[in-house]
């Protein structure tokens, strides 16, 4: 693996700004996932190069978690298999608002167990619901 940024997004004057910081590791994601608000901070991408990428947005404990690999060759989004896709709930992300199916919407130990795989392995954890598209 080469390349490890994190980006944190940031609204500051009406627009959305990075917060760039390379070398990322597990301790400062779960950092900047806890940052995250729903409000002024909603979104954080991580990579670890070779085109493989995730962001999570959201904030007070409902996060949407999505991995691409190849530069969106194949999408991953993270799913609470307990939860319904039949109902919606708003999340918003880039500070953008949108309804997201409620299985979509996972807690934070979901989303940093999808993170620390994603750092070790550069690819979306196995023992973890994925849906794939």
């Amino acid at each position: 693996m080469s390349a490890r940024v994190m980006c944190e997004g940031e609204w500051s004057g009406g627009e959305l700004r990075c917060v760039e910081s390379g070398d990322w590791t597990p301790g400062r994601a779960k950092a900047a996932l806890e940052r995250l608000d729903g409000r002024r901070r909603t979104q954080v991408q991580f990579s670890v190069g070779a085109g493989r990428c995730m962001m999570v947005g959201g904030g007070a404990n409902r996060f949407s978690v999505i991995m691409s690999v190849d530069v969106d060759r194949a999408l991953h989004t993270r799913v609470d298999p307990a939860k319904s896709d039949a109902r919606g709930e708003d999340l918003r992300i880039g500070g953008q608002l949108d309804c997201f199916p409620q299985s979509q919407n996972v807690s934070k130990d979901m989303a940093l167990a999808a993170i620390e795989h994603f750092y070790a392995e550069g690819e979306a954890a196995p023992g973890l619901t994925w849906l794939r598209s």
